[in-house]
């Protein structure tokens, strides 16, 4: 038996219960927590669009078609789309990233993605594209570290493609109207300039800290994205490319390249002060699927890598495979083999979860679009969408359910 509701507030919504964060909570009253599923599904495809699907459509190709709309005419990519809270309401809020011009942030401004209703842009105005945007639950408690007391508030951060000097996180309060600028130039082993030191790994513990990654560099923020600084090489020594992060299970999860290998190293959540040494961090694991023959393509287009995670369970896929463990603390366990994802339109480029269901989203320039799902963490894939067509060419660049992360 799990609840439904607490306070009259979804699960799926809710980020804390008594002021605890809901990532930590295993019972509610001794009944259990629900898998978070999610009710909504949106996807987003190259040249602004857009579209959505309840969870029991996912794969009626028709729902897909039907609901796409595009945000501007124009040719432009798009690289990202998340889901979080508006901070005056706590209504669904949705955001993405793209190359629009100068406009690279958009936002749903009356928290409505299924209304077609025109999207607010934003320009950052610092020369560098966005790759990731992501919505972080902060717990309000306050924070010193950044010199002067600050508190943890819930916030979007927008981070990228750096430029020489101008390696930003953006961070907006108010759900997309004002981004304020952070510059980590300056941060110990952190540069900019070079395809390699774009930040392309970003999470949230739920709380109120935050790592990315910036070639093989950790830097985090412990006060919900206001100040910033070195934490760790987790491994290689800084020659590891770290390509994505995700926290689960109480637990920090770096993916990161190595020649053509891409492995993990994990952390238990603590302090920075407790997360600043190698010997915080598990040994670097090459992810080898339980055969220990088939590995992963480390090579493969650097933003083919990423991961999802939920209740201890990751899976990494590479644009052509996945390979799913699970984590707790230090500890990494893979699971099963290796899985070749059926799709017909190559390369994936997204894996996103809502605790039960596992969706990636895949095409290239010039291709239509295909959903592939997993009900089992990663352990088996079947296409259940094939060559979405709704604009003639609609290749699915990134895909969200609408629920707050961490899971």
């Amino acid at each position: 038996m799990a609840y439904a509701k607490c306070n009259n507030t979804t699960h799926a919504n809710l980020t804390k219960i008594n002021n605890v964060p809901k990532a930590t909570i295993a019972k509610v009253n001794n009944v259990g927590v629900p898998a978070s599923g999610a009710t909504r599904w949106a996807i987003a495809s190259i040249d602004q669009w857009i579209s959505w699907a309840n969870a029991a459509d996912i794969d009626d190709q028709d729902t897909w078609e039907n609901n796409a709309y595009r945000l501007e005419s124009q040719s432009s990519d798009t690289l990202d789309i998340a889901y979080g809270l508006d901070h005056s309401n706590g209504n669904a809020k949705w955001m993405m990233t793209g190359l629009g011009g100068s406009d690279e942030i958009r936002y749903d401004g009356n928290n409505d993605i299924t209304d077609e209703s025109a999207w607010t842009s934003v320009n950052t105005s610092d020369g560098g594209r966005k790759i990731r945007i992501i919505y972080g639950v902060g717990d309000g408690e306050s924070d010193s570290s950044s010199g002067s007391s600050e508190t943890r508030a819930s916030c979007w951060l927008a981070v990228g493609r750096n430029t020489a000097n101008n390696i930003y996180v953006h961070r907006s309060v108010d759900s997309g109207a004002n981004w304020t600028a952070i510059n980590l130039d300056g941060i110990t082993n952190v540069v900019g300039g070079s395809s390699d030191d774009w930040i392309r790994g970003i999470a949230s513990d739920g709380q109120g800290t935050w790592m990315l990654g910036s070639k093989g560099n950790l830097v985090i923020s412990t006060d919900s994205g206001i100040s910033w600084s070195f934490l760790i090489q987790p491994t290689g020594n800084g020659t590891h490319l770290i390509r994505d992060i995700v926290y689960t299970n109480n637990t920090w999860v770096v993916v990161t390249k190595q020649g053509a290998d891409l492995h993990v190293s994990t952390c238990a959540a603590s302090t920075k002060a407790n997360m600043d040494a190698s010997g915080d961090w598990s040994t670097s694991t090459h992810i080898v699927d339980t055969g220990g023959t088939n590995d992963l393509n480390g090579n493969a287009i650097p933003d083919s890598v990423e991961a999802a995670g939920a209740s201890g369970n990751v899976v990494v896929m590479d644009g052509v495979n996945t390979q799913a463990f699970t984590v707790d603390g230090k500890t990494i366990a893979m699971q099963g083999t290796r899985q070749s994802i059926p799709l017909t339109e190559t390369p994936a480029n997204c894996i996103a979860t809502d605790g039960t269901t596992w969706l990636i989203g895949c095409g290239g320039t010039g291709d239509k679009g295909d959903i592939c799902r997993s009900t089992d963490n990663g352990a088996n894939w079947a296409l259940i969408v094939e060559n979405i067509n709704a604009s003639g060419v609609t290749p699915i660049m990134s895909i969200a359910p609408n629920v707050v992360l961490p899971l």
